[in-house]
């Protein structure tokens, strides 16, 4: 999507769905053209209490 306001959108729409230990990949949640989505991820997830990890393909991984 890279754009911020979907980004987040999407996993709103799922999290309902999510089981303890679900896995869920974020495109593009390092690269450089992309901080605002970057950003708006972070504080989404945190507001959760769910933690971010950068892999080096740029993606993020959170699990709940």
């Amino acid at each position: 999507m890279n754009n911020a306001p979907a980004e987040i959108g999407a996993p709103d729409a799922i999290e309902d769905l999510l089981v303890p230990g679900a896995r869920v990949v974020l495109d593009d949640f390092g690269a450089l053209p992309y901080r605002a989505q970057q950003i708006a991820e972070t504080e989404w997830l945190a507001k959760r209490g769910i933690p971010v990890l950068e892999l080096p393909t740029s993606q993020g991984l959170a699990i709940w």
